[in-house]
């Protein structure tokens, strides 16, 4: 293990981060110290058996600090069967809920009421600059009534599913859903038909969709839809025009 990462590992072990801390102790009392030394070593072990094992590039390394999720759920399961799957839930909701906020400050959320602006501020910060650039995001529509992205390659659903614990990346899927239904207040969010159309749940592509409500729609004046433009990093793009309906199945 390369000393930088080594000592981000010892810090979180020593000094996690509150929501953290106060969903451990919950579940685990005064051990939680103890459980969550356990989960640090057996991540460890268990990206050995994936294939980002030997990797030393960016994603990898994003991969190595995640593996404390899967342990942590495998530890609990020993300890308290289904209720592994609350403590998980309460650990990732506190945790995106943290990302969340700090993708609003820098992208600055709270001063944009327009929703083309915040979306493409949401964008270029999460999907081309944040952890989502690992995945294979994929821009169909830029509207002002509506947006569509769909994610092609999911790094949370490949990851969960290596380490043997898929359903923690279905769990993901749903916790991210109200969050996403932030984004836009002026917009309902959807899956395009189903809150299972994402990759971790089995579907070949993961959708979020957001369409103007009823009431916004009679409210707001009528204006010309802005044409997305192409942006990207990795696998992240936004296509010039390629606008399609959310029903849509993934090609």
């Amino acid at each position: 293990m390369r000393a930088a990462e080594a000592f981000s590992q010892a810090r979180l072990l020593l000094n996690p981060p509150r929501v953290l801390r106060t969903a451990l102790r919950q579940f685990y009392g005064r051990a939680w110290p103890l459980a969550l030394f356990r989960s640090f070593l057996r991540g460890r072990k268990l990206i050995r058996s994936t294939r980002w094992a030997d990797g030393k590039d960016e994603e990898s390394r994003f991969v190595g600090a995640l593996a404390v999720l899967p342990a942590l759920y495998f530890d609990a399961c020993r300890r308290s069967g289904d209720g592994a799957l609350d403590l998980l839930r309460a650990v990732i909701a506190a945790l995106l809920e943290a990302q969340y906020q700090r993708l609003a400050r820098r992208a600055r959320l709270p001063e944009i009421a327009d929703p083309s602006a915040r979306w493409h501020a949401f964008f270029g910060h999460a999907a081309l600059e944040g952890p989502d650039a690992f995945n294979e995001n994929e821009c169909l529509s830029v509207e002002a009534e509506r947006f569509h992205l769909r994610v092609r390659r999911c790094l949370y659903a490949e990851f969960a599913e290596e380490t043997g614990a898929p359903e923690l990346g279905r769990l993901l899927c749903d916790v991210r859903a109200p969050l996403c239904a932030r984004l836009l207040p002026s917009h309902e969010f959807s899956r395009a038909g189903s809150s299972r159309h994402t990759l971790a749940y089995g579907h070949p592509c993961c959708e979020y969709v957001w369409e103007r409500s009823e009431a916004e729609t009679l409210a707001a004046p009528r204006v010309a839809s802005e044409q997305p433009g192409r942006r990207e990093r990795g696998a992240s793009t936004c296509n010039d025009g390629d606008t399609r309906h959310a029903d849509q199945e993934c090609p």
